[in-house]
């Protein structure tokens, strides 16, 4: 009788020499990975952070969108990277200085959707106005006195379907994600993945 998958057969046997405790046998090493466009942050004598300009320049549902991102740079960035973030001086930085600023670019989309409402066993579909959040945070770090711009990266993230009645929520979600992108990017830190190696027998 012939069998209808016959590529099948070594996958079946494969299997069974596996289950039979004579299948190969693995460990699995922790392994540093090479970082790509990384900037060392700790070779400047001072880092600050000059603030990003909003665009679109107007306020959305009544965040104050400045003083989040501002909170961001100079509390958690400054921990990630264990050193002082400072604020912009009022005059020239010093020389030996790294500057952070750039743009952020938010859009908001309102739509209706249909979703069911209610308790169980009575839900009802209804029409739910939901709103799409998309945030792209701009980068630039510029070192001081000669302004050179050393990196330039954009990073962008969205947020579908999200509660137009929470948009403290939706802001720190699609603004934190990019954020945190960047720093992992400029925090010296090394990339850690997992490789499986195959043992011989």
């Amino acid at each position: 009788m012939k069998t209808a998958f016959p590529f099948l057969l070594p996958l079946l046997a494969l299997l069974l020499f596996q289950c039979a405790g004579n299948g190969p046998e693995y460990i699995t090493v922790q392994v540093a990975m090479e970082k790509n466009d990384s900037i060392d942050i700790t070779a400047f004598d001072r880092v600050y952070y000059r603030g990003f300009d909003l665009k679109p320049d107007r306020p959305e549902k009544d965040l104050n969108l400045e003083e989040i991102v501002t909170n961001y740079f100079i509390h958690n960035f400054s921990a990630l990277l264990d050193r002082d973030i400072l604020s912009y001086p009022d005059g020239e930085p010093e020389p030996g200085s790294l500057v952070i600023g750039g743009d952020i670019v938010l859009q908001i989309l309102e739509r209706n959707v249909i979703k069911k409402i209610g308790r169980p066993g009575k839900r009802e579909n209804e029409f739910v106005k939901v709103e799409n959040w998309s945030l792209e945070l701009k980068v630039q770090l510029i070192a001081f006195p000669d302004r050179e711009v050393i990196y330039e990266n954009s990073y962008k993230k969205t947020l579908d379907e999200a509660d137009p009645d929470d948009p403290y929520y939706n802001f720190k979600t699609v603004f934190n994600y990019c954020a945190d992108q960047f720093a992992r990017q400029v925090s010296g830190k090394e990339r850690v993945e997992q490789r499986y190696l195959l043992l011989g027998r």
